[in-house]
């Protein structure tokens, strides 16, 4: 069973954000850790005693008056064997720095009074005053004082919790690099940034970032803390939830189960982080099909909540709406309907804002009610959906990339669109469909208007193209490095370290660029503008195929083939199974997959694998030809189990072209003038045989025959343009170019930049390379081509 699908969501992010929240952040003072110290005094004052008379001098402008307060509290912390060194050195600050307001001009440290009074009253999702917070502070104390550096983490968390992703990286990363500066590697303080950062890098969909981190806190708790301290046991909790997120169920079983237990015993059944961990297994459970045991564990968790709570159930978000998927897949509808619809009305009553759980949410009773059989408020609902994740989206980050795995998670686009085909509706239903492919590519290439082409300049596209540059070469680097098994860690930090540094450049550059002309978004091309580029003999088609649970009604199951002509209406084709009626059976369901499979194992016997070819064209081309007729190539939208499968395997009767959208082949034969391309006449761009021996240790072994192959191809090309007797420009840099080979040291990414950057890469009608790749699936845009490491200089 699927972990995780556009249909089975439990919980997700939010409840890791909440974890995080949950386990680090202290309602008063974030840099407080969990600890409770409370360290006896002669005067029979505790600390927080102390530190509440300090916060009230503060807020009156007393700081003359405050400061031997916090010298007292000091002592304390330096005489008690119970203060950690953190705790000790955190109450040298603070006297240090009531001693540097001392120092200021009066109008200065009125300034800053205000500030610290408002400070106690501040809503933490105001952002506008969080900026504020930290501008006074930067100003009168310094950028990199502790005080602007734990309001740098507070709107850190604000933008997050807006959805306003890139912006908290940004903040986070700041916010980090002067911790680390003032507090060092190991303080309490930047390992909550770190762990922010963590999950961060995990809702952008960089999963390997994400656990390193997860997994620095959590041994870095452990060595400075103590395995059994609170904050350690938290970092364990966030690093359980990203090992369920990513379907390592067993990792995040062994860590949830001691965590409930250690949680009960210390603190009660009762405790928070004792409820989120019990909804954290509740998923693993949820994920393994083990319904009973998740339903179970997640009504006792709302027991607690309710009784704890009263009416307010505020908290019981995440909680009621892994209770509606669960009861959603044992085929609970009612009851499913009724979880869900609650969890929207207290997602309403305590936020009443367009979020990426507000989306979940919509798309989750849109499934309930689409398995019920009332497809017309199926459809509404998925409209509803669609309208929060288009707002969401475009808050995700300023480069499309970086919004995938949110739209591959949250996008109810392809659903509505099997939705309206079978209530007969294709041109909905076509149109939703285009929207719900490649939006992140759509972004990135702007496809919807020429607007970035016209408004940035030429430099400022040059200027992104180095800096994307950068950190395409700064994550190579870091990839060689973290692959040798020779590396140091300080090797390995300082290779981090660069990339971060070119990360953050883009992300700011981007950041520029949008506030100067608007955050880029894609709009699809509309269906007429699409057809005008096929041919009389030319169709696009894709498959949808969002099957049913087995306990889940039949009509739940959806398998459509969509097929688009130069004129006339998309034409929908509801595509039939084995079974009785026309249902699917599980057979029919996974036969993509399980073909797929075969051919990629190259089987010795094709018994079965002939077999199966024969029944995956009989369902899925067979059924569609009445409306191929006259067609003679087909462009194939890989979606869902068909995307693995190539179309040639299946039939020989037509030319077969792949395009991530409909949009984007649209786009590319725009671009594309026939006129410029018979001028150029046929030229080539070659890249093979990279010079793999310098990849610190990669463990890559040269391809055999990609030099030869790289050539031989030169040579049909140098025949075409009738040069046959002219020597070929191996490694050549020239304005027209006819064949220029890039082979060993030659063929790295420095050559094919420097073409693209100054232009001349368009110059190629042909592109052809050869090289190994690195195929990430939960994260597409990772994904990479490996060339020599450097060019020779």
């Amino acid at each position: 069973m699927p972990i995780r699908s556009e249909t089975t969501r439990l919980l997700l992010l939010a409840a890791c954000l909440s974890i995080a929240d949950a386990a680090f952040a202290q309602p008063n003072d974030e840099d407080r850790t969990q600890s409770t110290t409370r360290i006896a005094t002669d005067a029979s004052e505790s600390v927080e005693v102390l530190r509440n008379r300090i916060e009230s001098l503060r807020m009156n402008g007393d700081y003359a008056g405050a400061i031997p307060i916090a010298q007292q509290l000091h002592s304390l912390m330096a005489a008690s064997s119970s203060a950690s060194p953190f705790e000790i050195d955190d109450a040298r600050r603070s006297v240090e720095t009531l001693e540097r307001i001392c120092a200021l001009p009066a109008s200065a440290q009125k300034e800053l009074q205000e500030t610290d009074a408002a400070a106690n009253a501040i809503d933490l999702h105001d952002v506008a005053e969080l900026y504020r917070q930290i501008d006074v502070r930067s100003r009168l104390l310094g950028e990199t004082h502790a005080e602007t550096l734990s309001w740098l983490a507070r709107l850190s968390d604000a933008l997050r919790e807006a959805g306003r992703i890139t912006d908290a990286e940004l903040i986070l990363r700041r916010s980090i690099a002067g911790r680390r500066e003032a507090l060092g590697d190991s303080h309490p303080s930047t390992l909550q940034s770190l762990s922010h950062l963590a999950i961060v890098m995990h809702y952008q969909g960089d999963y390997p970032e994400s656990e390193r981190l997860f997994r620095h806190v959590v041994d870095s708790r452990r060595r400075v803390q103590g395995a059994d301290h609170p904050d350690t046991r938290g970092a364990e909790c966030n690093l359980a939830r990203m090992l369920y997120e990513v379907g390592r169920l067993d990792e995040a079983e062994q860590l949830y189960t001691p965590l409930i237990e250690w949680y009960k015993r210390r603190y009660g059944e009762d405790y928070y982080i004792s409820l989120y961990c019990m909804a954290g297994l509740a998923c693993v459970q949820r994920a393994r099909g083990e319904f009973d045991d998740a339903e179970r564990l997640l009504r006792r968790r709302l027991e607690i909540s309710r009784r704890l709570k009263g009416d307010d159930p505020s908290d019981d978000l995440d909680a009621l709406n892994a209770l509606s998927l669960v009861l959603y897949e044992r085929g609970d509808l009612d009851n499913a309907e009724t979880a869900c619809l609650e969890a929207l009305s207290v997602h309403k009553r305590i936020k009443n804002v367009d979020d990426h759980k507000l989306v979940e949410l919509t798309n989750n009773l849109a499934d309930i009610l689409h398995a019920q059989g009332r497809y017309d408020e199926a459809e509404a609902a998925w409209r509803r959906a669609a309208v929060s994740f288009e707002t969401v989206r475009r808050r995700i980050s300023y480069a499309g990339f970086e919004r995938i795995r949110f739209a591959a998670d949250e996008s109810p686009f392809l659903r509505l669109a099997a939705c309206q085909a079978r209530n007969g509706k294709p041109d909905e239903a076509w149109n939703n469909l285009e929207r719900g492919l490649a939006r992140g590519l759509i972004d990135a290439v702007d496809v919807s208007s020429d607007r970035a082409r016209i408004d940035m300049s030429a430099d400022e596209r040059a200027t992104r193209a180095r800096w994307l540059a950068q950190m395409q070469q700064s994550e190579e680097r870091l990839a060689i490095v973290e692959s040798d098994d020779a590396a140091t860690p300080a090797s390995m930090d300082e290779a981090r370290r660069i990339r971060n540094a070119a990360r953050v450049d883009v992300i700011a550059f981007d950041k520029l660029m949008a506030e100067r002309y608007g955050v880029p978004g894609s709009e699809p091309y509309d269906l007429r503008r699409i057809q005008r580029r096929l041919s009389n003999h030319m169709a696009i088609i894709a498959w949808l195929d969002f099957p049913a649970s087995p306990e889940t009604a039949a009509a739940a199951a959806e398998h459509w083939a969509c097929v688009v002509r130069n004129e006339g209406p998309p034409k929908w084709i509801r595509l039939s199974g084995t079974r009785s009626q026309s249902r699917w059976s599980s057979r029919d369901t996974s036969l993509a997959e399980r073909v797929s499979m075969q051919l990629a194992k190259r089987p010795t016997t094709r018994v079965d694998l002939n077999r199966d070819l024969g029944a995956l064209l009989a369902q899925r081309v067979r059924s569609i030809e009445p409306h191929l007729e006259g067609i003679e190539h087909i462009v194939v939208l890989p979606i869902g189990p068909m995307s693995r499968i190539p179309l040639q395997a299946l039939t020989d009767r037509y030319t077969i072209s792949y395009a991530p959208s409909a949009t984007l082949f649209a786009w590319l034969a725009e671009s594309g003038s026939p006129g410029r391309v018979r001028d150029r006449g046929k030229s080539l761009l070659a890249v093979g045989d990279p010079n793999y021996t310098s990849t610190g240790g990669a463990g890559l072994g040269p391809i055999p025959g990609t030099g030869h192959e790289v050539r031989a191809i030169g040579r049909v090309f140098m025949s075409l343009s009738g040069n046959l007797d002219n020597p070929m420009r191996v490694a050549s840099k020239i304005p027209e170019p006819v064949t220029t080979l890039y082979l060993k040291q030659d063929a790295a990414e420095a050559n094919i930049q420097e073409l693209a950057l100054n232009n001349r890469l368009r110059n190629y009608t042909h592109i052809h390379l050869s090289a190994h790749a690195i195929l990430n699936d939960r994260a597409p845009w990772r994904s990479a081509l490996l060339l020599s490491q450097t060019p020779e200089t």
